[in-house]
């Protein structure tokens, strides 16, 4: 695939992206190689994001509109990106016209493997902006701020719990981010309760890497 990110970043180009990308994957799943429970997964999830991206487009939104429109992209975004990686980037079944069609960029030969992540990623909490906690990340035992070599972003997991955790699955809720820093938005009754949060890197093919360390934090 093309260096540049062909996923659009505003909401209101990505949600027109997976439309026609979606509808022309449902149309010809056959011949493309998906399964009608792929599509039916991918047409659910653009539904839901559709749905919350119109709520924190309503003047009226709360903080808590806007955490779930991001976490439907969320959900929305990574399906679409392992669809693509899996089926349409390289399907031997999939023309150069049928990407054109869904908003994909061409490529001429199969990607250079990459390996998966072995380092994880370590950050800093802002905790500046009510109801926000930023998150600016970097590789662990780096001076720097760029991604290791291979790395498309960092998959964050957090989670409001009563008593610490040791584990990442204990984290409910996720995000991808390929930038840092990222923000995670709280709603107002959240204020002053403690966020436990933990990174791992996640490669341009999707494999992921190690989790690093649990920090936490109060909602401001």
């Amino acid at each position: 695939m093309s260096g540049k990110d062909y996923i659009p970043r505003s909401d209101g180009d990505f949600l027109e992206w997976a439309k026609v990308l979606i509808a022309y994957a449902a149309e010809n799943a056959d011949r493309l190689g998906l399964s009608a429970a792929l599509t039916e997964e991918l047409e659910r999830l653009l539904t839901h994001f559709e749905a919350e991206y119109a709520k924190a487009e309503d003047p009226n939104r709360g903080a808590a509109d806007i955490l779930a429109k991001k976490e439907a992209r969320t959900a929305l975004e990574t399906k679409a990106r392992s669809v693509v990686r899996a089926h349409l980037a390289y399907g031997d079944t999939v023309t150069d016209d049928d990407r054109k069609l869904m908003g994909l960029p061409l490529h001429d030969k199969k990607p250079t493997p990459v390996p998966a992540p072995h380092t994880y990623p370590t950050f800093e909490i802002n905790t500046g902006v009510l109801r926000q906690l930023t998150l600016r990340f970097r590789d662990h035992g780096s001076s720097g701020w760029a991604k290791p070599e291979g790395v498309h972003g960092a998959e964050i997991r957090w989670d409001i719990l009563s008593a610490p955790t040791a584990n990442p699955d204990a984290l409910t809720h996720s995000a991808f981010s390929t930038r840092s820093p990222h923000t995670l938005v709280f709603s107002g009754d959240e204020r002053g309760k403690t966020v436990y949060i933990c990174l791992r890197w996640e490669n341009t093919t999707g494999e992921k890497g190690p989790w690093g360390e649990i920090s936490s934090a109060i909602v401001p």
